[in-house]
């Protein structure tokens, strides 16, 4: 499976095959923006090692820059270098493009200015040159990789000071693995110095979110909004539930909710599921929505004539849709439980939930189309994205 980068992208621009003219007509003083020299002259003469110390050097840069309207000039200056023949810097320009017209663009220019890691983007991904990148820690040639190796490459090119791999490795740690900590904001923020694209910002946003940082979270949001992303201006970072924070839209609030009361009567939620709900977009939320629908018992017979007391099923929801399912529970036993459950500890309630989820049937079928399958394709896919 090849890098998904079917997110709204900040740089859709195509050019001639033949010539890179400088992006939007930005112009920059930075190394090689106005004719060969130093290393992007000894670049475009075949010097590899050259190519790769003005890439290290342009990163540098613009991690001290600490300004989202640097990028603008880096993105230039990579531009101008590509543009004459240094093939490295066009690399460096498809790495962090989210457009897949755009990326195979520039990729297929620096394997015209001699830079094989370009032509290995070109391969199949059965190619034997493809794997051999992916060995060498280039996380966008890896094909499905297993959340370790997204956590180590992720990590590995965060230290070179490439912002898509500390994008990948703050979710790797937050996302899959559920360690939304002082590391994983580290490596989001630094991703977001890196590479300031809406994408990276509302990463960003869901790390923070998670880590219990509700007012960074949300500008985040805000800032990705204001760099074009539309969907991020609806969103917040929210509390829905006790001690469950989550990424939501405003217009699917009613999804949320009974996304999270479903969840609650599975058995095997992990963590991560609530990382993955925060960053399903509209159309990954409502087949979310639907597979849980497939996995969740029906209502009992008892359970669908049943009257629910409306503070009873405001406080304690889950409860409350596990006992309507109960088949072993009849109406004398519902209306006992439902008198009950303001009465009881937490403890109680926990138990009783356990104990009504254990009554429920196992529902055969594909294990791909699970709820946790599901939910492990869209971690894989949100690494990808930002690998």
């Amino acid at each position: 499976m090849r890098v998904d980068r079917s997110w709204p992208s900040l740089l859709v621009v195509l050019f001639a095959a033949a010539a890179c003219p400088t992006q939007g007509g930005t112009s920059s003083n930075a190394p090689g923006s106005e004719r060969a020299s130093g290393p992007v002259a000894a670049c475009a003469a075949g010097d590899r090692a050259a190519g790769r110390e003005l890439v290290m050097q342009l990163r540098a840069q613009q991690l001290e820059a600490q300004d989202p309207a640097h990028y603008e000039q880096h993105r230039g200056t990579l531009h101008d270098a590509c543009s004459q023949g240094c093939g490295a810097a066009c690399l460096e320009f498809a790495r962090n493009s989210w457009a897949g017209a755009e990326a195979d663009k520039f990729n297929a220019l620096a394997c015209s200015h001699d830079e094989p890691d370009g032509c290995a983007w070109g391969a199949s991904e059965a190619d034997p040159a493809r794997a051999e990148l992916c060995e060498r820690g280039d996380l966008l040639a890896c094909v499905d990789p297993a959340p370790e190796q997204l956590a180590e490459l992720g990590a590995a090119g965060c230290s070179d000071n490439d912002g898509r791999s500390c994008s990948v490795q703050a979710w790797a740690r937050c996302g899959v693995s559920g360690e939304c900590d002082d590391q994983a904001i580290e490596a989001a923020r630094k991703a977001a110095q890196l590479v300031p694209a809406p994408e990276i910002l509302e990463s960003l946003g869901a790390v923070y979110c998670h880590a219990g940082q509700t007012e960074q979270a949300n500008a985040s949001f805000a800032a990705a909004c204001e760099r074009g992303v539309q969907d991020s201006c609806e969103r917040r970072c929210e509390q829905l539930r006790p001690a469950r924070v989550l990424v939501v839209r405003d217009a699917a609030r009613e999804a949320y909710a009974n996304i999270l009361t479903m969840m609650s009567l599975q058995s095997d939620v992990d963590e991560d599921w609530y990382t993955a709900v925060s960053v399903m977009n509209v159309e990954q939320l409502q087949a979310f929505e639907a597979r849980l629908q497939r996995f969740t018992p029906p209502l009992s017979e008892p359970g669908a004539k049943a009257k629910v007391p409306p503070a009873v099923a405001a406080q304690y929801p889950e409860l409350v849709a596990a006992l309507l399912r109960g088949p072993q529970l009849d109406a004398k036993k519902l209306v006992y439980w439902f008198k009950r459950l303001p009465d009881m500890t937490d403890e109680q309630r926990t138990n009783l939930l356990t104990s009504l989820r254990s009554q429920w049937w196992v529902i055969p079928g594909d294990p791909t189309s699970t709820p946790v399958a599901f939910v492990d394709g869209i971690h894989q896919s949100q690494a990808r994205s930002r690998d």
